[in-house]
């Protein structure tokens, strides 16, 4: 399977917000990272919030620093590499990305307890989703005027399709650099369908009649 065959899959929207996991990354590397994606003040209050939450010790503290720190070099000397590359695959950017992730997150098991590396786990996640939720408000912006939404169907929606988008780039993330075998790729795209249809189902929940249908002509009119 291609990337190109997923991008299509999850629609043009979630596969443009695959890079929010490589973003998070960086943001959540610590005071290493490099410029273009956060500054020295922000990463140090995001440890120090990591700390605070996860209760760590000082020790833990420092190593966990030391830790994203490699992490946010290695993940920037990665993208650079693909980056630079005279025809870039996506899909071999995302396998070394989650190469590198891995190993940070192999490092970080080393050091916190169990409770502590899910509690980091769960944070990474609602990072993600409130991410999702913001790109789902730009998306809203085009699609208000067409459904005639008003401010606090808006307010209702973002979360519903953010993480909805959320489901489908992460199915993305993990799946784009695998080649799948045919069942494979059909269990998949029964997948993709599944998360699709039950964010339909909740956006629907939300809207009118009349809107519902403004929705349906203005999700066809995005085939195109």
């Amino acid at each position: 399977m291609t990337f190109k065959f997923w991008c299509t899959q999850v629609s043009r929207w979630a596969a443009l917000s695959v890079l929010a996991f490589v973003a998070i990354s960086l943001a959540l590397a610590g005071p290493h990272a490099g410029s273009a994606f956060a500054q020295d003040d922000d990463t140090a209050e995001i440890l120090a919030e990591v700390q605070k939450k996860l209760e760590l010790s000082d020790e833990q503290t420092q190593q966990v620093g030391a830790a994203m720190g490699k992490y946010a070099k290695e993940l920037e000397a990665t993208l650079a590499k693909h980056e630079n590359a005279e025809e870039p695959d996506g899909a071999a950017m995302i396998g070394d990305v989650k190469k590198v992730r891995d190993e940070y997150r192999k490092e970080l098991q080393k050091i916190l307890s169990k409770e502590q590396y899910e509690g980091y786990l769960a944070m990474v996640e609602a990072i993600l989703l409130e991410m999702m939720s913001d790109v789902a408000e730009i998306r809203l912006m085009d699609i208000q005027p067409k459904c005639t939404l008003t401010d606090e169907q808006v307010a209702q929606l973002a979360p519903i399709m953010g993480k909805g988008m959320f489901d489908m780039v992460r199915l993305l993330f993990e799946n784009a650099d695998k080649k799948l075998t045919a069942p494979k790729k059909i269990k998949l795209g029964k997948a993709v369908k599944s998360i699709q249809s039950d964010m339909d189902k909740q956006i629907n929940a939300v809207l009118t009649e009349e809107q519902q249908k403004a929705y349906a002509a203005y999700k066809e009119a995005q085939k195109g």
